[in-house]
């Protein structure tokens, strides 16, 4: 019997469906090549950021079209062709339905500031094969070489730092210049509740560029209950130590706690 319920196919998306199979036996998708992670489509997040949408990019493909047109990570793309752009899912189906070999427009927030860039789409399956897929943090903390000579700095948030120096850059083979470590994190803590974990490598909130623990003391000292903040961070995913490290870069998110 017939209930009145249906499915419709866009007879574009129909046609190009017919036309990828006769001319390549298979549907082809678009990619510009870059990465992002679910666990950063957070509104405080990006709100701390200074937009209210977008995707946060935490991957750039090595020698693929985004990269080479000029985008980079930590870029929030915020248009595409000059549409707005909700969320991740939102970019990957206009980026996978767009044709390979034509170029779009997109529109990236950088540091406060809106910028075009012309990007080239390629075959997905190209970009797969380079193996930069963007992966998500783990739940097991990064092994950072301790510093002999760094002593460990209360914060506001519940946390204890200290300096990166030379040494932990060079045992952790982290090529981030910039940072702070963190050495404990208290149980119930908002720091806790940001989900930093021990030996993560802070280098930057909001918009702010962590380089000391003075750094982070600032930034706490002008961030008022119940404001946005982000947190940015790499985490080594190698488990129990394994090597080469694998970093991954990411934001944390949350809500700053009444006092």
């Amino acid at each position: 019997v017939y209930q009145g319920i249906g499915f419709a196919l866009p007879i574009n998306m129909a046609v190009r469906v017919y036309n990828d199979i006769i001319r390549n036996g298979r549907v082809v998708r678009g990619s510009i090549g870059i990465g992002w992670l679910k666990a950063n489509e957070k509104p405080e997040l990006f709100k701390a950021l200074g937009t209210d949408h977008g995707v946060l990019v935490s991957q750039v493909t090595k020698g693929g079209p985004a990269e080479k047109a000029g985008v980079k990570p930590e870029d929030i793309i915020v248009a595409y062709n000059g549409k707005s752009i909700k969320d991740g899912d939102d970019l990957l189906g206009r980026v996978a339905n767009s044709p390979v070999g034509s170029s779009s427009t997109v529109t990236v927030d950088r540091g406060g500031k809106r910028i075009d860039f012309k990007v080239g789409i390629v075959d997905r399956a190209e970009m797969l094969k380079l193996g930069n897929d963007a992966r998500a943090a783990g739940d097991e903390p990064p092994e950072v070489a301790p510093s002999k000579s760094s002593e460990s700095t209360p914060t506001r948030f519940g946390m204890k730092i200290r300096v990166m120096n030379e040494s932990d850059r060079a045992t952790a083979e982290l090529k981030e210049k910039k940072g702070v470590v963190v050495t404990t994190v208290d149980t119930n803590s908002f720091a806790d509740d940001l989900g930093l974990m021990e030996n993560d490598v802070i280098v930057g909130i909001n918009r702010d560029a962590v380089t000391s623990p003075e750094d982070v003391q600032r930034i706490q000292a002008w961030l008022k209950p119940g404001q946005a903040i982000a947190v940015h961070v790499y985490r080594n995913l190698a488990l129990g130590g394994q090597a080469p490290p694998q970093w991954q870069s990411f934001f944390l998110s949350g809500t700053v706690p009444g006092k």
